[in-house]
Formats: structure tokens, sequence, C-alpha cells
């Protein structure tokens, strides 16, 4: 239990450091930093408590064994040196003794001292396989569907989802999306559009199958996105994030995470394909310019125009889902994005979500989401023309 208590503060500890070295900027700009560092203080001592306490078992229990084994061994030259007195044993058959009773008694002073080292090694086991015997909640089909190439529909039928723990019926105002059901055709370009929490993102998770709906159908090419095995299933969408992630690395890293098995002038295509060639080229080294962690030292619409390049290159006969992938930048960048963003839709399945409008103009289609529902879908003209809700996003964003 010491050394459990003890794993669960340094846990708390290393998150509170991790999170103090992430939110520098933050909590220098707020003027945090005290707060901050007592926080830590806290912490630490409550560590330094955990460790006193273990320490305390330990001192307890190495000198209680010590003392047993010298006890045996005083009890030995006690009754024994009287025996040989009296002639009954031998000289050397109490030194005899005296050694095999130190014998017995060594190795187990030896596992007391590493009794600190296996309790300590239990407590991180018991972490480790917490986690190792989790089970997963999204599991393969024994018989998957193979997939040998997309043509590219998308169908939900009655999707309802909600974000609650498995086995745990959802309640009304838990649900996310409720009874969305929309068709795609294949080749089709289509945007996802409504207020923030709409459920837009979680229909692009639903596609990628990062989580099952609770009721209704998610299909692809006409089949439950259920039926393919999720390697697979995913290897085939590609996904541009509105805050991409990148690795510590170069940028040809990056590009093809790491897959020497893709050449660098296949990156090189599909990056003056999407018209970034240029843009990484004005880095440092280029393709070949260290990335600190997480992209340090890139602007968002660079990390965005790198992330675009990584998702084509992926799967550029596919599937692409983009989530918010001109948000936070300037208008030029957003205009260089966009072309980026249209070329790569170009003869593929594909799903925009914008909250700027001014990026969908050119999609075949709009869905219109509102807490969870699908409200509206049509072009663009004609939903302004419907005069509904989009009509009413697209006002308040061009009031001026």
């Amino acid at each position: 239990a010491a050394y459990r208590e003890m794993r669960l503060r340094l846990a708390r500890l290393n998150a509170a450091l991790q999170e103090n070295l992430s939110g520098v900027e933050t909590i220098q700009l707020f003027v945090k930093e005290k707060e901050r560092e007592e926080r830590f203080d806290r912490l630490s001592q409550d560590l330094l408590r955990a460790w006193v306490e273990i320490i305390r078992w330990f001192a307890l229990f190495f000198p209680v064994v010590g003392f047993l084994g010298d006890l045996a061994v005083a009890g030995l030259l006690f009754v024994g040196g009287g025996e040989v007195v009296r002639g009954a044993a031998s000289l050397g058959l109490l030194v005899a003794f005296v050694d095999y009773t130190r014998q017995l008694f060594q190795p187990l002073q030896d596992l007391s001292d590493k009794f600190n080292l296996f309790q300590g090694a239990m407590a991180s086991a018991e972490r480790i396989f917490g986690i190792l015997d989790a089970e997963e909640e999204l599991q393969d089909p024994p018989d998957p569907q193979p997939i040998r190439r997309f043509r590219g529909e998308v169908e939900f039928r009655d999707v309802w989802l909600a974000y609650t723990p498995k086995g745990v019926e959802p309640s009304e105002g838990d649900w996310v999306l409720k009874g969305v059901s929309f068709r795609i055709r294949p080749g089709e370009k289509v945007a996802l559009v409504g207020a923030t929490g709409a459920g837009k993102t979680s229909v692009v998770s639903l596609i990628a199958r990062f989580y099952d709906p609770q009721r209704g159908q998610v299909l692809i090419d006409g089949e439950d996105v259920r039926r393919y095995r999720q390697e697979e299933l995913r290897r085939h969408v590609g996904i541009v994030l509105q805050d991409p992630f990148l690795f510590s690395g170069t940028v040809l890293d990056n590009l093809r995470l790491f897959d020497p098995s893709i050449p660098e002038e296949r990156v090189v295509e599909v990056a003056r394909f999407l018209g970034v060639h240029e843009a990484i080229l004005r880095l440092p080294q280029g393709y070949h310019t260290l990335l600190g962690e997480r992209g340090a030292g890139l602007s968002t619409g660079e990390k965005q125009l790198l992330a675009l390049v990584r998702a084509l290159l992926m799967s550029p006969d596919l599937l692409l889902i983009l989530d918010e992938a001109t948000a936070n930048v300037d208008s030029e960048t957003e205009a260089r994005l966009q072309e980026a963003l249209y070329r790569a839709m170009e003869g593929r399945t594909s799903l925009l979500i914008a909250h700027r409008l001014s990026t969908i103009r050119r999609v075949d289609r709009i869905l219109v989401f509102r807490k969870g529902r699908l409200v509206e879908e049509g072009t663009h003209e004609a939903l302004l023309q419907k005069g509904g809700y989009y009509a009413t996003l697209y006002r308040l964003q061009y009031a001026e």
C-alpha cells in the first residue's frame, strides 16, 4: 500500500511538472508563478511523506531479520557452549553449527535488502498491467471485410451517439448525435456546418471508427464500418486536424511518418501538387529542417499545410476528412490553405468541417447541424434562399 501510494503521488508530481513546462507562457502571462510553485511544493511534500513511510517500513523490516539471525547465533552459543563444557559436543561441531546458522540467515537478510526494490517493482507492475488488462471497447470483427479501394460512398442511417462509458445507458442530455441520416456520393465534396458542439467532429470520428454509435449504422461503400478492420479502415482515411501533431525530427520524417519505404520524390510530388513545395523550401534546410517538439518553430498555418501533405501522402486515392483545417490562421495563409484543400479534395470523397463559411462555397453540398441533429442540407445558394438556420449563421458572420 505504501509503494502504491508513492507511485500515485509521483505520477501527480510528474503530471504537474509537465503541465508547468507546457503552459509556461500562460503561467507567465497571468503571473501565476508563485501559485504553481506552491502547488508543486505541496505535491513534492506529499511524495516526501510517502517515501518516508516506505523507509520507515524498510528500517523496521531489515533490522528485524538481522536481529533474528544474531539471536539464533546467540542462542546456539549459549546452548552449544554448555554442551562443549560438559564434553557432550566438540568445539569444532559448535563452530560448524554457528557457520551453518549464519549461512541460513544470510539469504533471508539479502531478501530483506531486496524487499524495497521488490515492492517498488510490484507497485509499478500493478499500474502497467492495469493498462495492459484494460478491455478494448472497439473490437475488430472475426471475419473482416477486406478493403482494396474505397469508391467513397458514405452513409449514416439513423445514427445516435453519446460519449458515455460502455454499458451505461445515455440519458437525454448525453446524446451528441440524434437520429442523423445522410448519404454522400462517391467523389462528392461535402461541408459540415454548425455551432460549436453541434456534432460535426463526432461525424468524422464515427467514419474513422474512433467510436461506435449506440444506435444506427455508419456505412462506407455499403458496408458497416464495424465490418472492417480498424487498422485497414484508417489506412484509407486521411484526416487533417485543427491542431496537427508534429513529431521531433525532420520535415520529411513528419510528412512520411518515419516510413523509409516512401521515397522523397513521392513526398515532393505531393507537396508540389498541393502548392506547398515552395513554402517547405523556404525553411532553413527545406525538407531536412529539424523540428522541435510538436513542431516548435513553425506557425499554425505551416503545420496545417504539412498535415495536409501528410494526409494526402498516406491515402492518395481514397477518403479524405478535414477537420477545421483553416482555423486560427490569417487571411493570406487561409487563402493558401483553401487552394491546397480544394486540390486535395479533387476526385475523392471529402468532408470539410469549417466555422468560416467562406471556405465552403465551392463544395457540392452543405450539411447543417444544430444540437446534434441534421437540420438542413443543400448548396450554399439554395440554403441562403431558404432563409433557415444556415442563412442565420451566414448573416451573423457577415453582419458588417
